[in-house]
């Protein structure tokens, strides 16, 4: 029965007398027809009969009925009707316990996290408590400093190379809080309007590729996302969306597709064909409705505006520059001239671009500088900075979208080089350039090397090039604290993430080891967390205060 029908359940329409059960009075017993009204069963079929087979209609609807429609209602108690305040009490009072269901729940994720932390801040005492100790024992009474303890005092080594083990608690710069297994992680990303949550890339299930959204509230609450069919090679979170009503995620693979989806929904927002494997892709740093997607089949930066149909292309922003690789110059970045044929040919049959990393406007006007090797710094105005496996190319974002034709070369002397990483923190206006370099007679030189620049391009600091790291995926530029820089890397032998000092170029901690290459780290903007991924697992850590140091 509908509960529309309110007093007239308890009553047949016919004759308004009550319906009574089975037991009073089975000929007026409740019967329904097949439209679900409530009658008298002596009174319906006599207002059937009376009306005939062909015209016979229900009192309330007119709808058709017959005989055979007559269906007796067996109850055992008397017919009572809900009242809508009724249901609208009850549905409000779900809707508080649904409240406070989440309360608990968000109340429990601090609490696994501030047991986490004590488990932590136990073990780190638990580690310092024997150092304590020998140090307590080793140390003189005041004043009663002896030759005998002068003569056995230790003196200090001098080490050509770092090359620690695995650090103590004692002095570490990073206590990981959680871990997440994930599968097929290839990259890692924050966002501004997104500061409660990480993206990772990872595959959902066979052929279905795209990211994961967990909560850093509690990691086990994840939201898959699957807009591709093939691994996903590029994920940036918009940062524009400064409010959590928008959450944008741009994601480009090796399908042949970039697509932006929202990150509270899963929707896809947009979508578009390269007909061609993706590499990289990024945000325009002034324009929110503008992405560039770099594709595999040639070295071009592909323009999207996401206000037009479709997000129809713009244009494509081809050109760039060549990193020498040794020669009376000694190694450096020299310009090539995309307008002519041959330069314009060997920029599109050259090695593409594998990152892209968007540069805000420089206030202090980089421009302005020059450099004694003679290659042009980066221009002041906002751009995109593009990197293959030989080439840095800086490309100014114009007014109408497109990227300038000139490009203009990073004045660093990395020499001859191989698989660039490129990275830019805007709080410390620093970037992040991480290359190996490929001189065979120079085993030392093998590791990474990672140098630091500033906004205009000119080099302010290294680290890790004498060292013999191998390989790496993705390095991050982190900021602790007391904004200080720190490099993080991964070590391709050890599997372990590794934090290294710009101060003194020190390895300051080698932290937990993963069951597979570490192949990106990220942090989250203004915050000490940042998070390591490889292909099976997500760590989250967070910096001490003094990290850097």
């Amino acid at each position: 029965m509908s509960q529309g029908q309110g007093q007239q359940e308890l009553s047949c329409v016919v004759c308004q007398e009550p319906l009574w059960g089975e037991g009073d009075d089975e000929g007026h017993a409740p019967c329904s027809l097949r439209c679900g009204h409530l009658f008298g069963r002596s009174c319906i079929e006599q207002w059937i009969r009376r009306l005939g087979r062909s015209s016979a209609t229900c009192p309330l609807c007119s709808a058709a009925c017959a005989l055979r429609d007559v269906w007796p209602v067996h109850v055992r108690e008397p017919l009572r009707t809900i009242d809508a305040a009724q249901v609208e009490g009850a549905e409000q009072e779900a809707e508080g316990a649904r409240k406070r269901r989440m309360a608990v729940e968000k109340q429990l994720a601090a609490a696994h996290i501030a047991v986490a932390r004590a488990r932590l801040e136990l073990r780190r005492l638990s580690d310092r408590r024997p150092q304590t100790q020998h140090a307590a024992r080793a140390a003189p009474a005041p004043g009663a400093r002896s030759e005998q303890g002068a003569r056995h005092a230790p003196e200090p080594s001098v080490t050509s190379a770092p090359a620690p083990a695995h650090t103590s608690s004692a002095s570490a710069a990073a206590c990981r809080v959680a871990s997440v297994p994930i599968a097929g992680g290839r990259i890692v990303a924050f966002g501004r309007a997104h500061g409660s949550s990480v993206f990772a890339s990872a595959e959902t299930r066979p052929g279905a590729h795209g990211y994961a959204r967990i909560s850093l509230h509690d990691v086990r609450h994840r939201m898959l996302v699957a807009p591709h069919t093939k691994p996903v090679r590029g994920l940036v979170a918009c940062p524009h969306d400064a409010d959590s009503a928008r959450r944008r995620v741009l994601t480009c693979g090796l399908d042949g597709r970039a697509c932006v989806t929202s990150g509270e929904s899963a929707n896809v927002l947009a979508a578009f064909e390269t007909r061609s494997a993706c590499w990289a892709c990024e945000w325009d740093p002034l324009r929110e409705h503008l992405v560039y997607v770099a594709v595999a089949a040639r070295r071009e930066v592909l323009v999207y505006d996401l206000r037009r149909p479709c997000g129809a292309l713009i244009a494509p922003a081809g050109g760039g520059l060549e990193m020498a690789r040794g020669g009376d110059d000694g190694g450096g970045v020299r310009a090539r001239d995309a307008s002519t044929a041959a330069g314009a040919h060997a920029m599109a049959s050259g090695p593409p671009y594998h990152a892209l990393v968007a540069l805000g406007a420089d206030p202090t006007g980089g421009e302005a500088r020059t450099n004694p090797r003679g290659a042009r710094p980066l221009p002041a105005a906002a751009g995109l900075l593009c990197a293959s496996q030989h080439a840095l190319v800086f490309r100014t974002c114009e007014p109408d979208g497109t990227l300038s034709p000139a490009a203009d070369a990073l004045p660093l002397a990395l020499g001859g080089c191989h698989a660039l990483c490129v990275t830019f923190d805007a709080q410390l206006a620093r970037g992040l350039v991480s290359f190996r370099r490929r001189d065979a007679n120079a085993p030392l030189e093998r590791g990474a090397v990672h140098a630091l620049f500033a906004r205009d391009g000119t080099q302010v600091g290294a680290v890790g090039g004498s060292t013999a790291r191998l390989a790496l995926a993705r390095s991050a530029l982190l900021v602790d604290g007391a904004l200080r820089p720190l490099v993080a890397a991964g070590d391709e032998a050890t599997c372990r993430p590794i934090l290294w000092s710009v101060r003194g170029s020190r390895v300051v901690q080698e932290l937990e080891a993963h069951a597979q290459p570490v192949v990106d780290i990220a942090q989250l903007p203004r915050s000490s967390v940042f998070a390591t991924c490889s292909a099976s697992r997500l760590d989250l850590y967070r910096l001490s205060a003094s990290a850097g140091d």
